[in-house]
């Protein structure tokens, strides 16, 4: 079960997960391919995230936090902004954010995953 710390002046600043505290992380977030013609950045709200995993069973949970995490370390590689298979004679407008400026964001999205995937295994 995951619960939220509610601190009523700034929301929720952390979580409980299998009695494990899990801080909130900073901005997170994970390009995502459109229609396999280019690539999206797609913010993911950390609040938002843990009701849905709560939502479905541990087993479930603990998939879908290693794919997302698996995704966010790999782009975090990439040198370049992802453009789709047709760039560039297609070029997407407007752009995904530069990966320079998604790098941290990608960063943030892997610890996240992370400390959610070790709460969960009660580790």
């Amino acid at each position: 079960m995951v619960m939220g710390a509610v601190d009523d002046t700034f929301g929720i600043n952390e979580y409980t997960v299998n009695g494990r505290i899990v801080p909130k992380p900073g901005i997170c977030g994970i390009y995502n391919a459109v229609h396999g013609l280019g690539a999206e950045y797609f913010p993911i709200e950390p609040d938002e995230l843990v009701t849905r995993i709560n939502k479905i069973p541990i087993e479930d949970a603990l998939k879908a936090l290693t794919i997302i995490r698996d995704v966010a370390a790999e782009q975090v590689k990439w040198h370049n902004t992802p453009q789709g298979p047709l760039y560039p004679i297609l070029v997407q407008s407007p752009p995904p954010i530069p990966i320079g400026m998604a790098r941290p964001y990608l960063k943030n999205t892997m610890a996240f995953c992370d400390e959610l995937l070790t709460a969960l295994k009660g580790e």
